[in-house]
């Protein structure tokens, strides 16, 4: 890691501000960003994408309208950390887009800005990495939102039936097995081992996603039902998720065993 030396600086022998050492400065602030980007996405985090640090939870609100939470971003290719402040209904009909944030006193805070140099001229130095959402086609902004990878949602597998997680409808329950998470704006569904625990009507609901894991329209995903009374013999069975996240099954009966494994756009 990039270090400034200061031992040579004793009484009578001064250390003189120089361009050359403040980008040092600045190269050993990205080595240190990077480093704890990488400890928070371990093996995730390669050097051609964007993260998610943490936030930036997008939600439909109303037509082609979103709110998005407050959260950080990490560049991998120019090594910068931005904060993002949130939007509250944001009208994108195209693409969401994200720009450094240009706005007065935004991008120069006034608190430090100008700064007076030796040659007399006052020059903007200190500077804000913050991004604006905004609409507009892919690829002509900084950063596209859809290219965003979630670090937290990547490893924090959403556990149905959880303390803190969606709660089984009546007549179901998976032992743990059943999970969601999100990367970048793609939701997987994995049921690995799910019960129906007494008689479910078929089109019963399992379980509810929360907001920013729903699909935009309504989705189905297919999957298998093996049936106990029949000695193992399986037959299809459907999950069918709506926009408002509401996770229902088709094909169940009575102490029967369900597999599901699929993935659905959110944007």
């Amino acid at each position: 890691m990039k270090k400034l030396d200061t031992s040579p600086i004793v009484t009578g022998v001064g250390y003189p501000p120089s361009k050359k050492g403040f980008d040092f400065l600045y190269l050993s602030n990205q080595e240190i960003l990077a480093a704890l980007a990488q400890a928070i996405g371990g093996d995730l985090v390669t050097g051609t994408e964007v993260y998610a640090l943490w936030g930036c939870h997008k939600t439909l609100t109303a037509p082609n309208t979103y709110t998005i939470s407050v959260g950080y971003i990490y560049d991998t290719q120019d090594g910068e950390v931005y904060y993002y402040p949130g939007v509250v209904g944001l009208v994108a009909a195209t693409a969401i887009i994200m720009n450094i944030d240009l706005t007065a006193g935004i991008r120069y805070p006034v608190a430090y800005n100008p700064v007076l140099f030796s040659d007399n001229t006052s020059k903007n130095v200190h500077v804000n990495n913050q991004l604006v959402a905004a609409d507009g086609a892919l690829g002509s902004g900084l950063i596209n939102f859809a290219d965003l990878i979630f670090v937290q949602s990547y490893y924090n597998k959403h556990t149905v039936g959880a303390t803190g997680e969606p709660a089984y409808g009546a007549g179901f329950s998976g032992a743990g097995s059943v999970r969601f998470w999100k990367n970048k704006e793609i939701v997987t569904i994995l049921v690995q081992y799910m019960k129906s625990t007494n008689v479910t009507p078929s089109g019963a609901t399992i379980f509810t996603l929360p907001a920013g894991f729903r699909p935009v329209a309504g989705v189905v995903l297919a999957g298998i039902n093996i049936t106990a009374s029949t000695a193992g013999v399986a037959s299809p069975a459907a999950l069918q998720i709506d926009a408002a996240g509401v996770v229902n099954m088709f094909g169940e009966v009575t102490n029967d065993y369900y597999y599901f494994s699929g993935s659905f756009p959110i944007n």
